[in-house]
């Protein structure tokens, strides 16, 4: 199975040293390249950052094309940028689209 994920699940059980879960469960973990940008800044904490860089053989980054022009443009809500980003990414991929 494959799925799209945002920041948090990821930044979260790497800190708590679980990101051996994604691999158990997942073949492939998907990520926008804002998601993998935020990851890797400097004011995430440092074992997550290293983890992230090594990039890991489940985690594969992804370009996200604009939200313009999609579905999620025309509804008149708030989506956080890097969940907006998420969401694209899965629908552009609905046959293996399980968000985290």
């Amino acid at each position: 199975m494959i799925a799209v994920s945002n920041t948090t699940p990821l930044r979260y059980l790497i800190a708590i040293e679980q990101e051996q879960l994604f691999s158990g469960v997942f073949e492939k973990v998907f990520v926008p390249l804002a998601v993998h940008e935020e990851l890797t800044k400097m004011a995430t904490p440092e074992r997550v950052r290293n983890v992230i860089r090594s990039l890991p053989s489940w985690y594969e980054v992804r370009k996200v094309r604009s939200s313009r022009g999609t579905k999620f443009a025309r509804y008149k809500v708030h989506l956080w940028f890097l969940s907006r980003q998420r969401c694209i990414a899965a629908n552009d991929n609905p046959s293996y689209s399980l968000k985290l």
